[in-house]
C-alpha cells in the first residue's frame, strides 16, 4: 500500500473514530444518560459488580487478596475477568466518585476504537466509498448498545478486525509476529470472550482457505501458524493467564440450564433485524445482530452478484448459515459460550456474526458492477410488504421505527443503484448513504437504549453520589469487623467503599465457599453469596459488628435509596481469635438451624476459656496476632481456607487447617505465639516464567521465518 493509500486509510479512519463517538454520544445523551445527562449506566452487573471492582482498583485497595468481599477472596481471576483490559487504565484520569463517566467514556472509546480497526481491516481488502459507512455499522451494531453493561466484552470488537488482518497477512505468507501480539493483547484484555473470538478465527481462516482454494498442505499450514500463534500469545499472558485458570479450576461456579429445544423463533429473529427493536437482555431474547439496514440489502445483493464466483457465494452462505445455526441450536451455543449455559446476555459472540456481515457486505460493494440494474427496483417489493402489513407489524413495535424501516428499505435500494458507476454520482450517493447510516444507527442506538431503561432503568448521578456518601459515613469507623449491607443489588458494596463484608457476586467465586456460608442460613445462588439476617450466632462467629439496611421508595429496577440505618450486632467475635482444639471435630450439617445453634452453643464456651488471641495486623492477604493459652488450642479465622494460605508460628511453617467446612485454622501450642498468615497467589511464579519463556520464543520464531523467507501464497505459485 502505497503513501496515497495510507494517508486515505488515515483520513477514513479519523472520520470513522469522530463520526462513531458522535453518535454514540448523543444516543446516550438524548437518553439523559452520561456525562451530559441526569443518570449514570450503572445498571445490572454495572452497579452489582463492574463499580465495585473500579472503585477498588482506583482508589489503590485492589490487592491480590481481598477481605471486602465475600468474608475474603483472592482476586486475580476477578481481575482477568473484569478489569484487565488495558483501556481500565483511564480509570486514573477521573476522581473516584467520577467514576460511571470514566466507564463511559471507556465504553465510548472501545466503540470508537472498534470503528477505526474495522476500517483499517476493509481498507486493505480493497478502499471503496463502503469502509467508512460500513466501519460505522460495525462499531455502533446493536450488540453494543445491549451489551456496554458487561464493557469488557467490547474489546474484542477493536481487536478483532487487526485480527483477521493479520490472518490474511499469514495466508500471503507473512510471519506470525503480528497475529502473536494481537491475540496476545486480547488474552490479556479479557480471556473469556478471547475464547468466542479465537473459535470465530479458526473458522474464519478455515473459511478463508478454501474461499481462495488454497491446496490442502497449505490450509493445514496457516491453520498450524494460527494454533502456533495461540500458543504463544497464551504463554505470554501466562502471568495472568495461569494463576487464574488455577483459581477457576478450584473456584467452579454452579451448573445451572435454561436451554430449551431451540433458543427462539424466527418471528423473534426477524424482529430483531428491524432498526431500534428491543427484546431483552436476558436469555429470552433472540441473537443481537442489527448493524444497518444498508448492511443486510448488501449482503442480501451478495449472494446475487453475478461477478462473484458460485464457489464464493456457497461458502459465504454456509459459513453465516452455521453461526445462525450455532445461535439457535443449544448444542453449538453451548460450546460457543465455553460449555456453559451463559446467565442472560445471551448469544456473547453476536459481533462475530457482524463482522462476517460487514466482511460479506464490502466485498459486494466492490463488485456492485455484478448486480443487474434491474434488480434495485425489484428491492422496493419489501418497503411495499411491509406497509400492507404494517398494521401487523404495529402489534409488535412501535410506529416510529417501523415507518422509519420502511423508509430506509425504500431509500437504500436507491442510493445503491446510484453507487453502481464511478463519477460525480458516485460522490452524492456516498454523501446521502452515509448520512442515511448515521441517522439510522443513531435512531436504534436511541430506541435500544430507551428499552434497556424500561427494562432496568438508569439511575440517577444523585442516588450513586448519595448512597457513597452515606455509607463512607457509616463504615468510616469501622476497620477489625465486617459490615454487611443488606441489599442484593449491591452485594460487592465492602470493595466499592472499602469495608470487610461477608457478601460477594462475582464469576470468580467460590462455589464451595457459598456451600458452605449457606449452611450457615446465607443466601446463595449462582456466581453470589450474601448477607441474611436473623441469627446472632453466625454474626457473632463472622465478626459483623453492624447492618445497614436501605430504605427505598419506588418500584423497579432501581428503587430510590432515601435512607441507611445502622443496627448494631451483639458481642461479635474478631476475625481471628482462639478456639479449643476440639473445634476440629465440629462440622456443618444440611440444616441451618441446627448449625447455628451448635455455632451459638460453643461461641458460649468460650466466655470462660482462658485463651485470647491479640490481632496486631489484619489486611488483605496478610493476618499477625499474638496467641496466647494455657493449653493447646487454634486460631480460628473467619477467612474462607483456600489454596494459596500459608501460616508461620514463631518463624515455623505450620499446616493450615480446615474449620467448620471451609474456614481458616491455624494449631498452636501452649504459651504465646507469634502466628503470621500470608496469602500467596498460586502459580504466579510459573505463570511469570511462562510469559518469559513465550517472549524469547517469539522473538525466536518470529526471526527464524523471517530468515527462512515468507511461505508462498497461492498467487506466487
Amino acid at each position: 500500500m502505497g503513501r496515497k493509500e495510507n494517508k486515505a486509510m488515515i483520513r477514513t479512519a479519523a472520520a470513522a473514530f469522530l463520526l462513531t463517538a458522535f453518535v454514540f454520544v448523543l444516543a446516550f445523551s438524548l437518553n439523559d444518560v452520561g456525562p451530559f445527562g441526569l443518570k449514570t449506566i450503572l445498571i445490572s452487573d454495572m452497579k452489582k459488580q463492574y463499580i465495585a471492582f473500579y472503585s477498588a482498583l482506583r482508589e489503590g485497595r485492589f490487592t491480590p487478596y481481598t477481605m471486602e468481599i465475600g468474608l475474603g477472596t483472592p482476586t486475580v481471576a476477578l481481575f482477568a475477568y473484569y478489569l484487565s483490559s488495558p483501556f481500565s487504565l483511564l480509570i486514573w484520569l477521573f476522581p473516584s466518585d467520577s467514576l460511571p463517566d470514566a466507564l463511559f467514556w471507556i465504553i465510548m472509546l472501545k466503540t470508537a476504537l472498534s470503528a477505526v480497526t474495522m476500517s483499517v481491516c476493509l481498507s486493505r481488502q480493497k478502499k471503496n466509498w463502503s469502509v467508512l459507512p460500513l466501519s460505522i455499522c460495525y462499531a455502533l451494531m446493536s450488540y453494543v448498545f445491549f451489551f456496554f453493561i458487561n464493557q469488557f466484552w467490547l474489546d474484542a470488537l477493536v481487536w478483532l478486525p487487526l485480527l483477521i488482518s493479520s490472518l490474511e497477512s499469514l495466508r500471503s505468507g507473512e510471519n506470525v509476529g503480528k497475529t502473536v501480539v494481537i491475540l496476545t493483547v486480547l488474552f490479556i484484555s479479557n480471556y473469556y470472550i478471547s475464547y468466542m473470538t479465537g473459535l470465530f478465527t479458526a473458522l474464519f481462516l478455515l473459511y478463508r482457505c478454501l474461499e481462495e482454494g488454497e491446496s490442502l498442505k497449505h490450509t493445514v499450514l496457516n491453520l498450524g501458524k494460527l494454533a502456533l500463534s495461540a500458543v504463544l500469545a497464551f504463554l505470554n499472558a501466562g502471568f495472568l493467564l495461569l494463576p487464574t485458570f488455577y483459581q477457576m479450576m478450584h473456584s467452579l461456579g454452579d451448573a445451572y440450564d435454561g436451554y430449551g429445544r431451540v433458543n427462539y423463533t424466527p418471528k423473534q429473529l426477524i424482529l430483531k433485524l428491524f432498526v431500534g427493536y428491543f427484546d431483552s437482555i436476558g436469555n429470552a431474547a433472540a441473537p443481537t445482530i442489527f448493524c444497518g439496514t444498508a448492511v443486510l440489502l448488501l449482503v442480501f445483493l451478495y449472494f446475487l452478484n453475478a461477478r462473484i464466483s458460485m464457489k464464493r457465494r456457497i461458502l459465504s452462505g454456509g459459513f453465516l448459515a452455521f453461526l445462525m445455526i450455532s445461535t439457535y441450536l443449544p448444542v453449538l451455543d453451548r460450546i460457543w459460550h465455553g460449555f456453559a449455559y451463559p446467565n442472560a446476555f445471551a448469544y456473547r459472540y453476536a459481533f462475530c456474526i457482524v463482522f462476517l456481515l460487514i466482511w460479506l457486505a464490502h466485498k459486494n460493494a466492490s463488485e456492485m458492477e455484478g448486480i443487474p440494474g434491474w434488480m434495485f427496483p425489484v428491492l422496493l417489493v419489501f418497503p411495499a410488504l411491509l406497509t400492507l402489513c404494517f398494521r401487523s407489524l404495529r402489534n409488535n413495535m412501535d410506529a416510529l421505527p417501523a415507518v422509519y424501516e420502511i423508509i430506509l428499505l425504500a431509500a437504500y435500494p436507491l442510493i445503491l443503484m446510484g453507487l453502481r458507476k464511478d463519477g460525480n454520482r458516485e460522490k452524492v450517493c456516498s454523501l446521502l448513504l452515509l448520512m442515511t447510516v448515521l441517522s439510522e444507527m443513531l435512531l436504534n442506538g436511541v430506541l435500544v437504549l430507551q428499552g434497556v431503561d424500561l427494562q432496568n432503568e438508569f439511575p440517577s448521578k444523585e442516588q450513586f453520589l448519595f448512597f457513597r456518601t452515606e455509607m463512607r459515613t457509616l463504615v468510616s469507623e469501622e476497620s477489625d469487623f465486617r459490615i454487611a449491607y443488606e441489599d442484593p443489588e449491591r452485594l460487592n458494596a465492602g470493595m466499592e467503599i472499602g469495608f470487610l463484608s461477608p457478601s460477594l457476586f462475582s464469576s470468580a467465586y467460590d462455589a464451595g465457599v457459598a456451600s458452605a456460608v449457606k449452611k450457615l442460613g446465607y443466601g446463595s445462588a449462582a456466581k453470589q453469596y450474601w448477607y441474611v439476617p436473623g441469627s446472632p450466632e453466625t454474626d457473632r462467629l463472622l465478626g459483623i459488628r453492624c447492618v445497614i439496611i436501605p430504605e427505598k421508595e419506588g418500584n423497579g429496577e432501581s428503587p430510590r435509596i432515601t435512607k441507611l440505618k445502622r443496627t448494631e450486632c451483639a458481642d461479635p467475635q474478631p476475625v481471628a481469635f482462639l478456639v479449643p482444639v476440639g473445634w476440629t471435630d465440629l462440622a456443618l450439617s444440611g440444616i441451618a438451624a441446627e448449625n447455628r445453634e451448635r455455632i451459638g452453643s460453643v461461641l458460649d464456651d468460650l466466655r470462660g476459656w482462658d485463651g485470647i488471641f491479640r490481632v496486631e495486623k489484619l489486611e488483605s492477604g496478610q493476618i499477625e496476632g499474638l496467641a496466647e493459652s494455657d493449653s493447646e488450642s487454634l486460631v480460628f479465622v473467619s477467612v474462607p481456607m483456600q489454596n494459596g494460605w500459608y501460616a508461620v508460628v514463631d518463624g515455623k511453617t505450620v499446616p493450615v487447617l480446615t474449620l467448620l467446612d471451609a474456614f481458616i485454622g491455624v494449631p498452636v501450642s501452649a504459651g504465646s505465639h507469634k502466628v503470621v498468615l500470608t496469602y500467596r497467589t498460586p502459580w504466579s511464579i510459573p505463570g511469570t516464567v511462562a510469559s518469559v519463556f513465550g517472549i524469547l520464543l517469539t522473538i525466536l520464531l518470529t526471526g527464524v521465518f523471517r530468515k527462512k523467507g515468507q511461505f508462498p501464497s497461492r498467487t506466487e505459485k
